[in-house]
């Protein structure tokens, strides 16, 4: 009985656990994510700094760009440097591919989020080009640790 209710106890810990996540301070997260700002996709034309790590097949990530792209108040006040990472289990690494293939790169990227359009890679090799952007900004998401989508930054720099 005693090892039947540890084991019980032991199980509901791990289940119910909360992962705890490192936070860095806000001059370490601007430096690495200005390692890859020229990486990122921009969304809006406004002074105030947002970076935001999504996801194209993530329902939240497609919720958070429909409302900014279509709120125009938020699209003059706000600069959305998105950062394209993908969710494992939702296996969108060949879209994220895709998008960054293309020229019109966020226009293909509100074409799938907004509009649900299909995209493929083309019939040529990817680029090398494509697949550094995608592992450049695994490798920071990892060293902020992005552990969900979208994850959002607001730049903490005065205007």
């Amino acid at each position: 009985m005693k090892r039947t209710f540890v084991l019980f106890l032991l199980f509901c810990t791990l289940l119910f656990a909360e992962a705890t996540h490192e936070q860095l301070p806000y001059y370490k997260i601007s430096s690495i994510i200005k390692s890859v700002d020229n990486k990122a996709i921009i969304l809006g034309n406004g002074k105030k700094e947002i970076y935001v790590f999504i996801d194209p097949l993530c329902r939240y990530s497609r919720k958070f760009i429909k409302t900014v792209s279509t709120h125009k108040s938020m699209l003059h006040k706000y600069r959305y440097h998105l950062f394209l990472y993908e969710i494992p289990r939702l296996h969108s690494k060949e879209i994220i591919y895709a998008i960054y293939h293309d020229k019109e790169r966020l226009q293909r990227l509100l074409d799938v989020m907004l509009h649900n359009k299909e995209v493929a890679l083309p019939n040529k090799a990817l680029l090398p080009d494509e697949k550094k952007i995608v592992t450049d900004i695994a490798k920071i998401a990892k060293e902020l640790d992005v552990f969900k989508r979208p994850y959002i930054i607001v730049s903490q720099e005065s205007e």
